[in-house]
């Protein structure tokens, strides 16, 4: 795969019937390159964390929703054990769940 700038300089020399090395000494090369935007590592982090979230929501809302009796002690004690984030999750996006859950 070319890099993206490598990419633009030799479209822009095709483009304008020059040689790559002589394309590179144009002042004008950087009009219209747009470079691509990297995401800093907090914002990567945030994602990865976030995915993780969901995933642990999803599994909790699962095991909610197949919860016999037998199984109410285990289930709370997840519920009880997840971060806050995932305990306001539940209880504003699955309030049927969370109430069959916290009824009783």
């Amino acid at each position: 795969m070319v890099n993206r700038w490598v990419k633009h300089v030799q479209d822009y020399a095709a483009k304008n019937n020059l040689s790559y090395g002589c394309a590179l000494s144009k002042s004008d090369l950087k009009d219209g390159y747009i470079p691509s935007v990297k995401m800093r590592n907090k914002e990567k982090m945030k994602l990865k964390d976030d995915a993780i979230v969901k995933g642990i929501v999803n599994s909790l809302v699962k095991r909610i929703k197949l919860m016999t009796d037998s199984d109410r002690p285990i289930v709370l004690m997840k519920y009880h054990g997840a971060s806050q984030p995932v305990k306001d999750i539940i209880k504003k996006d699955y309030p049927v769940y969370y109430s069959k859950l916290i009824s009783k």
